[in-house]
């Protein structure tokens, strides 16, 4: 009975699977030195938590990344603030290369590409105290599919706590709607909570 259920829940898990994993790809340096972290770290991050938007400094920032496989992506990061609000963008394209076509019988057919574009804005407010920052992402993703094509909105509101040395962090990532499905199968968000701590280091005297 045990092994039965495990198959069940298996099989479950893999139908369940969300598209658009290109929502969550690296397309920025920054990211990939981290390994995919650094989501509270100020002056490289790519305000993956909207509220490190808050009291950041003006930047404009381009970024290409070349995988193996031929794929790729590219990325356009902007941020500053008017009249004390915290604002920014983001541009991610990810290209996955250029694949093969066959038909059902595997005769060979015209190579086809896929790719995914999200575009994004994002806001952040910090309380009075300045020990709460609030933020939200917001954006719209375009992917494609040799003929095919899709499109979600997606939201990411986050927020940060300060207590003084040390951050917490949280995020719902790639929270939305699909618009538009590749065909007949229904494609679901890769949503994900993301919880992060940042701590300052003690400054140790010179020797």
């Amino acid at each position: 009975m045990k092994k039965i259920l495990f198959i069940i829940f298996i099989s479950g898990y893999a139908i369940s699977q969300p598209a658009f994993q290109g929502l969550n790809a690296w397309t920025q340096s920054s990211t990939i030195g981290l390994a995919g972290g650094g989501y509270l770290l100020w002056g490289q991050n790519d305000f993956r938590n909207a509220g490190m938007l808050y009291n950041s400094k003006r930047k404009m920032k381009f970024t290409i990344v070349k995988y193996p496989a031929g794929i790729n992506g590219q990325s356009i990061v902007g941020n500053g603030t008017i009249n004390s609000h915290n604002l920014g963008f983001k541009i991610n394209r990810i290209n996955y290369g250029i694949f093969d076509g066959r038909d059902i019988e595997n005769q060979k057919t015209d190579n086809y590409s896929a790719s995914d574009l999200h575009l994004q804005m994002g806001y952040a407010k910090a309380s009075n105290s300045g020990r709460v920052i609030i933020g939200i992402n917001g954006g719209i993703l375009l992917s494609k599919l040799e003929k095919s094509n899709a499109s979600a909105i997606t939201l990411s509101p986050a927020i940060i706590y300060n207590s003084g040395r040390t951050d917490f962090g949280f995020s719902l990532q790639n929270y939305g709607k699909v618009i538009n499905n590749y065909g007949e199968s229904k494609e679901s968000m890769p949503v994900m909570l993301v919880t992060s701590i940042s701590r300052q280091i003690t400054p140790l005297p010179l020797i």
